[in-house]
This record gives structure tokens, C-alpha cells and sequence, in this order.
């Protein structure tokens, strides 16, 4: 427990807690560690849910403040900060205007997690925003919104860089802090008991990747590979999630003959997740280029595969490519290259004496960095006590009409999706 327990009010407005998407499994890791560490944590959303956070003896409350106008909503948001006297807030959100407005009025400090460039992410699935609003004054509009931040947390140090680059946020507001696995659901399990239950191919080697079927997930470019990966007995693929990209990922398999080497297993319950990673005997993360070349990536599957003790082979990325290089734990591979990723998953699965060195290496790696309990004692004291600083500085402060103001203009974006 920290030395001082905070009250800590928790604006995830986008999301249902309940669901196994990666954003929603982010917030309840935090929400259970900031109370496992002693703090007292109200979590907003918009709609109602049915998530409990179990165990936690009363240090977390759940309350549903509707959506609708960002006005409506502030005033909501106001009320319940009124009522629960926070310490400090915490927004899950690209653009955390609610945050800002409540803060603006308050003068607790806000804090604002950043996992992703939304304009990104709608530029790759097709969806390029519209606006009569010219992009000088959308960025600085944006730029005002951050300015109320007390700290602003990203994922990966390339995406601290284009925070300050694109919005002017200052270096001494700006806090990297990778994402996690949970130790005690992601350990390693034995892989032949895993196929048993699964019903998999208790013969072949097996490829796992498990994750939002999404364009920067890249998982076209494993199909592509896998007919070039070289092992004995043959080599199968299992694809653990789903997306807007399932059909045409089904399809390509197919056009491949890959149909009865690859099987697409859909979205399972996040408590079983480590059992499909258990199954397999490599994982990969074939990231794209495109978005995450700039900002590197810090993605929570690759932590939950080396947590199950399985090497990976990942996108050559900053970030999280870093750590693996490091750690020995997998081999990187050029972006948007089938053949890099066949030479390199045909590397590791006929390494016999590092498949087996994985099962503690990996738990080894991810519990010295990488546990969400880890993560949630960086967050709660970022730049060393961002969150007492409530109590020695003074907030900067903008008008709320102008907040409003901006709000009803821009439209801001919800939040960059976690990666997974």
C-alpha cells in the first residue's frame, strides 16, 4: 500500500467494463490495482454496467452518468466529484475534455492515459473524420484541453513525443508507462493438458495470436508467411479474437489453402485466454508499419504471451521490440515482410532448448516489469507524486465556456483503442 491512500475518481465514459475488449480489460486492471494499493476508486461510465469488482471490500464503486452533450455530461461528472471529494481524476480517453472541464471548475488535478493517435486508427479502417473546423484551430483547441492535464501518461515514448509535438504538451507533464499482463490469470500452463481441453491438434506445432482483428494488428501478414514456415510436424495457426477484418482474414486463408491450417477461434472469456496461449508453442505480433512505426507499441498480448511462457516474434517496433530484444525472449522481424516473419517463426520453432528456457525466462521478465501492479503505482505517483501535488500547486486554469465551447465544435474522438 502507498503511504497515502487516495480517493481517486476513475472517468472511463466510452466503455462497458464488462466486456473482454482490450480497453475494457485495461480499465478493470487498473481499477482492481489502484484498490488493491489502497486507494478508493469511483469509476464513471456512461452507460449502465454490470461489472463488480469482486474482492475489493468496498474501495470501488461503479456509477453510470449517462452520455448525451458534453455540457450535460460535465454537469453529471461535477456532481459525482462533489459527492466523492477525489483526490485526483483519472480519464481514459484521447481527448479528455470532461476531465479538463471538472478540473477547470475544481481545481483537482486530472490526469489523462493516452494508448493511441485516434486519427490514426479511423485513416486505417477507412473512417476519415469530416470537419468544417480548420486543423490549425482543431490542434490548438486540443492543445488548450491537455494544457489542464496535471500529467499526461502515454504508453510508449513515441507517443509522448507526438503529444508534444502535435499539442505542445511539455516534457515535465508527460509520463511513459508501458502496459502490463495480470501474473495471476497469464502463467504458464501445460501445453498438452491445453490441447486437450481445447480439442486442438495435439500433434502439429502451433502458431497463437490473440487480439482484435484489426488492420494494424497485421495478422494478413502471418497468413501470407505460414506456408513458408518450415517445421515437422506441420505447422497450424490459431487465430484467438475478432474484428472488422475476420472475413477478409478468413477469406485470405483461404485463397492460401490454408483452411485446414488455421483456425479462427473467435473472442473468448478473458479468464481463458492463457489457456489458448498455453496451447501454442510460439506467439506472434505482427504489427503493421503503418501507425506503429511512428509511435512504437507497448501491446498487452505480447506481455500475457511471455507471462504463459511462450517466445514470440513481433514487428520490429520501439517499445516493446526493445524489451524483447533485450530479454531474449522472441526474435523481431521487419513489418509487413511474410518472409521475415517465416524465416523467424521457422527459427524459434525448432529451438528446442529455448522454447523449454521460455517457461521461466518469460514469468522472470514480465513480473520485474511488467505487472499491472507495477503499472498501477507509476500511475497512481507519476513524475514522483503527481497525484499529492494536488496539495503544494496550484492547477492551471481555463475557462469552462471555453472547454464547452471547444468540445461542441470539435467533436472530439473517443479513445485510441488499447492494444492487445
Amino acid at each position: 500500500m502507498h503511504q497515502l491512500g487516495v480517493r481517486l475518481l476513475f472517468l472511463a465514459l466510452d466503455l462497458k467494463p464488462e466486456e473482454d475488449h482490450a480497453e475494457c480489460i485495461h480499465v478493470r486492471e487498473l481499477v482492481h490495482n489502484f484498490a488493491d494499493l489502497g486507494h478508493e476508486v469511483l469509476l464513471l461510465t456512461s452507460r449502465e454496467s454490470t461489472w463488480s469488482p469482486n474482492g475489493r471490500n468496498g474501495q470501488v464503486a461503479i456509477r453510470h452518468v449517462g452520455g448525451g452533450r458534453t455540457v450535460e455530461e460535465v454537469r453529471r461528472v461535477l456532481r459525482e466529484a462533489k459527492r466523492f471529494e477525489p483526490d485526483v481524476i483519472y480519464e481514459r480517453r484521447f481527448l479528455p475534455k470532461i476531465s479538463a472541464a471538472v478540473s477547470a471548475l475544481t481545481g483537482i488535478p486530472a490526469i489523462v492515459e493516452i494508448n493511441g493517435l485516434v486519427e490514426d486508427e479511423m485513416k486505417m479502417q477507412g473512417k476519415n473524420r469530416s470537419s468544417a473546423v480548420p486543423h490549425q484551430l482543431k490542434g490548438h483547441a486540443y492543445s488548450q484541453v491537455f494544457a489542464q492535464m496535471r500529467a499526461v501518461v502515454t504508453v510508449t515514448a513515441g507517443l509522448a513525443t507526438e503529444m508534444s509535438r502535435l499539442f505542445g504538451v511539455p516534457d515535465s507533464r508527460l509520463t511513459v508507462i508501458e502496459n502490463a499482463a495480470n501474473t495471476r490469470l497469464f502463467r504458464p500452463l501445460d501445453k498438452l493438458e491445453s490441447r486437450r481441453q481445447l480439442e486442438i491438434d495435439w500433434e502439429s506445432q502451433w502458431i497463437g495470436f490473440v487480439g482484435g482483428l484489426l488492420q494494424w494488428h497485421g495478422v494478413d501478414t502471418v497468413l501470407r508467411a505460414l506456408p513458408h514456415v518450415n517445421g515437422a510436424p506441420p505447422v497450424k495457426l490459431l487465430v484467438v479474437g475478432d474484428g472488422p477484418c475476420r472475413a477478409e482474414l478468413e477469406a485470405l486463408a483461404i485463397s492460401l489453402d490454408l483452411a485446414d491450417r488455421v483456425r479462427f477461434v473467435g473472442q473468448v472469456p478473458y479468464e481463458d485466454v492463457a489457456r489458448y496461449i498455453s496451447a501454442c508453442d510460439i506467439c506472434v505480433g505482427p504489427f503493421t508499419r503503418e501507425r506503429n512505426e511512428r509511435i512504437g507499441g507497448s501491446p498487452m498480448k505480447v506481455y500475457e504471451y511471455v507471462a504463459c511462457g511462450r517466445p514470440v516474434v513481433i514487428s520490429r517496433l520501439a517499445g516493446v521490440g526493445d524489451w524483447v530484444e533485450r530479454e531474449r525472449l522472441g526474435l523481431l522481424a521487419e513489418p509487413d515482410s511474410p518472409h521475415e516473419f517465416a524465416e523467424k517463426m521457422t527459427q524459434v520453432l525448432n529451438d528446442a532448448a529455448w522454447l523449454e528456457a521460455m517457461k521461466t525466462r518469460g514469468p522472470e521478465a514480465v513480473a520485474r516489469e511488467h505487472e499491472w501492479r507495477g503499472v498501477a503505482r507509476k500511475i497512481g505517483w507519476p513524475r514522483g507524486n503527481a497525484i499529492a501535488a494536488r496539495f503544494n500547486s496550484r492547477s492551471t486554469r481555463i475557462s469552462l465556456v471555453s472547454l464547452c465551447a471547444t468540445a461542441r465544435s470539435v467533436a472530439g474522438p473517443r479513445g485510441a483503442m488499447a492494444s492487445r
